[in-house]
């Protein structure tokens, strides 16, 4: 049976994949197969075809067949959600980016696209990431639950310990020797955890990490998203819309000054109000 930890970037979903990994393994059910892309997954449900243990793998993009295999109760899915303006202030701190830089690449639209594939899936198990960060105890229980693993109440602190906030801190590696990479990111093959991969792990740090240009942008392009999460969007409607014309000025500038004709799309696409 599969186990795809595909929760949102920087919302916990590596902590689900070492709890589930560290659940799995350590009652001999299964091994944890690490992260995985939709092409690895391809290859990797050839090589294990007709395995009985479980099989867990770490996502965020949509893995072809995942919601099948669900649908035919051989998988499970665990998933993490995070206020998505508190993840693209982690994402800019991990990579290193400028809030203008996240925007260009458009990172919010993966987001939110990544979301969208994994939502409603039959067997998942979601858990919110400020709820989750606080209740370790409770988190550890119902990723055992799910999982169909009787754990003990000695089990379940002994596992929450582990896996705490401040053990994770202690677990992420100091140097990039001896790291795995992916191509563009260094991190420990095991745990999954990168050098930086873990700043405060605090809950609304946009409120004081994002200008209010900003904040009304992301609430522009991601309010359906935010109300449906039950976010309440900071800013006004008018904010919101001036927010996107002015952001599309500045970018129409942008590829002026290098000589490209600006684009309508410029103007940042809304999915919401």
């Amino acid at each position: 049976m599969w186990v795809f930890c595909c929760g949102m970037m920087r919302s916990g979903s590596t902590l689900q994949y070492n709890i589930a990994s560290d659940i799995v393994e350590r009652h001999r059910l299964g091994r944890a197969l690490g992260y995985v892309t939709a092409d690895d997954f391809r290859r990797l449900h050839r090589e294990h075809a007709g395995s009985d243990g479980m099989l867990v793998v770490k996502c965020h993009a949509y893995l072809g067949g995942a919601r099948e295999l669900l649908a035919q109760d051989r998988a499970r899915a665990i998933y993490s959600v995070r206020d998505i303006r508190d993840v693209l202030v982690s994402l800019m701190h991990m990579k290193g980016f400028t809030f203008d830089e996240l925007q260009q690449e458009g990172w919010i639209y993966v987001i939110l696209a990544q979301h969208q594939a994994w939502a409603g899936a039959e067997r998942m198990l979601v858990s919110k990431y400020c709820t989750m960060i606080v209740d370790m105890h409770n988190e550890v229980r119902r990723i055992a639950e799910h999982l169909g693993v009787a754990l003990t109440e000695e089990e379940i602190a002994s596992t929450a310990e582990r896996f705490g906030l401040d053990a994770q801190k202690q677990r992420m590696p100091r140097s990039a020797e001896g790291l795995a990479t992916n191509g563009a990111e260094w991190f420990e093959s095991a745990t999954l955890l990168h050098r930086n991969h873990i700043r405060s792990g605090e809950v609304e740090q946009w409120k004081t990490e994002l200008t209010r240009s900003q904040i009304a942008l992301i609430e522009h392009i991601a309010y359906d998203w935010l109300v449906a999460h039950g976010h309440v969007p900071l800013t006004s409607a008018g904010s919101r819309l001036m927010s996107r014309f002015v952001y599309g000025l500045r970018v129409s500038a942008r590829r002026i000054a290098q000589g490209v004709v600006p684009d309508r799309n410029d103007l940042a696409p809304s999915t919401g109000k």
